[in-house]
């Protein structure tokens, strides 16, 4: 809580110092009286005020004494006069001798004086920052004018220190220049060999640049071979063309790491003679310098003129140090060159190896336990590759009714970023529930729950997620008009089962997903389920229905399996139950019973299409209910193009389709 400011009130009537002091203190202010001049003046003198509100007519020191002494304890104390004396001289006396105001004592003196109070205070504030920053500059202007005279002594040596310079700058000018075209030749051969980054034709270049640069009549390079302790003439595999380090001029700069000049070699011992025997050249003066790398010396650089040519002087063994510096660096350059390439192939392999096996372990961490993954780690490739598992889960698929039409009559950029936005809302509620998105097929979707650490709840959580799924979708479906696509109805299957979890495809390209009887059950049901509606299994039925209510529907014959599929249908959205041939009568025979409906053999001209049963007439109202009409026992399960059209959500009717697709055992995943 912030303090609270100090306000002195003087005045000789009592009643007058408790009102202006209850006005004071109920804005806030921490309020000290005084009774008369003389002892307002002890209490500025004793403690630290804000403002002063004082009287005229006092006794022992009247109100414009006061003011006088006021301002020689403290000059920025705002004075404000509160008095019932209205003589104009007296006011402006007290004003010329530094008060802040002067109120006379009115009905309204109280308000009055508060308001003042708080001005003064804000002059007050501002008078003492003001004070503050001005001894503040004044404290800065002498800092600053010590760093002027200490700045003006800096100039005075640097000038002098520029002075002596210039003397030492003249007399290295024509030392440089004498150099200058020599190093200009120097960088450019040395740019020239940093250029090429192959070691074969560098090697070559080097030796050119060398005699080019010296002048002279031969340079060798030689390279160290770490293992042998020799020296080797790159490309010469022959045994008599190494040198043992130590040995000869070339092997003694390998031994030692530094340069050497020699005026006349044959009055040196280190110098093999007979190498020249019968050559027809005879060396004079030779330079002789390391390749170092960090220190390191990688070979040697020896350049060599005959009797005929000047001798090599120690500036030439300086030109000659510098130019291996450039040459070793070449080489270096070169041989990291080649092994980054080397390097990054094998890690470019190794990166698209690692990313796919990270997405498979990824995947496969969702089917198997950890302690199973962690053994997987252990040999990555070879067992990720051969893992295969049966597990339990619970299978979602999904698809957008009439996707072949939308895609025929909507413009391609508002298509793909249309199913994009689909796939992201139907993607977020699988997540929210805990499935794992196995794939995206167009506009089809497969989901897989799994059984959690603890607990089985894997049907109930896929069952909420496709309730959840049809709710999402109706709230998109006003952005999906919006955009030109007409209705979004989607249909969605459930189905329970054991599954063989597994890398499946090419062995260049394989991707972790569950195969099995299940999978195929829970695409047929996806594909004879009604938009706004989650047709399941009875195995999840059996799992969920204390959960979720669920109406019975007649079997379900699914091609390619002997064995009928009991369904269940989930009501999301709209009325389903109107006309719904699917609902299972009250006492209906055992499927089991009953062979399948026959088929009609199709021609050579037609497809064959499986029939769809006729629905049964609607009673009217108040009428007795009419004889049901038979309806075969088991429907064959077929897409719902191919039974006549997509529905209605309002109605759950049936309603025409321009489209026609393929037979659900053709159709694409």
């Amino acid at each position: 809580m912030p303090e609270q400011p100090n306000v002195l009130v003087v005045d000789d009537n009592a009643l007058v110092r408790r009102m202006l002091s209850k006005a004071l203190e109920s804005e806030g202010y921490a309020v000290t009286s005084a009774s008369n001049g003389l002892e307002g003046l002890q209490r500025v003198s004793a403690q630290p005020f804000e403002a002063v509100v004082s009287d005229m007519d006092m006794p022992e020191m009247d109100g414009l004494t006061l003011i006088g002494e006021v301002r020689k304890v403290n000059a920025d104390l705002p004075v404000i006069v509160v008095s019932g004396n209205d003589q104009l001289e007296v006011v402006i006396e007290a004003m010329k001798r530094g008060a802040s105001d002067y109120i006379f004592k009115d009905q309204d003196a109280q308000t009055t004086a508060v308001l003042a109070v708080q001005k003064a205070r804000e002059k007050y504030r501002l008078a003492v920052q003001n004070r503050l920053l001005t001894e503040e500059l004044r404290t800065r202007n002498e800092e600053l004018e010590t760093l002027n005279q200490e700045n003006t002594r800096l100039v005075h040596r640097l000038s002098r220190f520029n002075e002596d310079l210039q003397e030492k700058v003249a007399e290295a000018t024509e030392e440089i220049r004498a150099r200058l075209t020599e190093t200009r030749a120097l960088n450019r051969v040395a740019s020239a060999i940093s250029s090429v980054m192959d070691v074969e034709p560098l090697l070559r270049l080097i030796m050119d640049a060398g005699r080019e640069v010296m002048e002279a009549d031969t340079c060798s390079l030689l390279l160290i071979d770490e293992a042998a302790q020799q020296l080797y003439f790159p490309g010469q595999a022959e045994e008599g063309s190494r040198v043992r380090i130590g040995e000869g001029i070339a092997g003694w700069v390998a031994k030692t790491g530094e340069p050497l000049r020699i005026d006349d070699a044959y009055n040196d011992p280190r110098f093999d003679s007979d190498s020249e025997r019968g050559g027809g050249f005879r060396t004079k003066s030779v330079l002789c310098v390391p390749l170092k790398i960090q220190a390191e010396v990688r070979g040697v650089l020896q350049v060599a003129q005959g009797a005929e040519k000047p001798l090599f002087l120690e500036k030439d063994l300086d030109t000659l140090v510098s130019f291996s510096h450039h040459a070793a660096i070449a080489i270096e350059n070169a041989r990291l060159y080649e092994e980054t390439k080397r390097q990054a192939e094998e890690l470019r392999g190794s990166m698209e190896r690692v990313r796919w096996l990270q997405l498979q372990r990824d995947k496969l961490g969702k089917y198997v336990p950890k302690s199973v993954v962690e053994d997987i780690e252990r040999n990555r490739e070879q067992a990720l590759a051969a893992t295969t598992r049966t597990v339990e889960c619970t299978i979602l698929f999904a698809d957008i009714e009439g996707f072949t039409r939308i895609s025929e009559s909507s413009e391609p950029t508002t298509l793909v970023r249309m199913l994009n936005r689909y796939h992201s809302v139907t993607h977020e509620v699988i997540e929210e529930n805990d499935g794992v998105l196995d794939k995206y097929m167009g506009d089809g979707t497969m989901a897989i729950f799994l059984a959690a650490e603890g607990a089985d709840d894997h049907p109930l959580r896929a069952v909420r997620c496709a309730v959840a799924m049809q709710r999402a979708v109706a709230d998109l479906e006003a952005e999906w008009r919006e955009a030109g696509m007409g209705a979004l109805n989607v249909r969605v299957g459930v189905n329970l089962g054991n599954v063989i979890s597994g890398s499946i495809g090419a062995e260049k390209r394989m991707d972790y997903t569950v195969v099995g009887d299940p999978v195929n059950v829970a695409s047929r049901l996806e594909s004879n389920s009604r938009a706004g509606e989650v047709l399941i299994s009875d195995s999840v039925y059996q799992r969920v229905h204390g959960e979720i209510p669920a109406e019975k529907l007649k079997p379900l014959y699914v091609k390619n399996r002997t064995q009928p599929v009991q369904p269940y249908s989930i009501r999301v959205l709209g009325d389903l139950t109107t006309d719904d041939h699917r609902a299972i009568e009250a006492n209906p025979p055992n499927p089991l019973d009953a062979p399948p409906p026959p088929r009609a053999e199709p021609s050579e001209q037609e497809a064959p299409e499986p029939a769809l049963p006729a629905e049964a007439p609607r009673p009217s109202a108040g009428a007795a209910a009419s004889p049901a009409v038979e309806q075969p026992p088991v429907a064959e399960l077929a897409s719902p193009a191919a039974k006549g059209g997509s529905r209605s959500r309002a109605t759950g009717r049936r309603r025409p389709s321009p489209e026609s697709p393929l037979p659900p055992a053709s159709r694409p995943r």
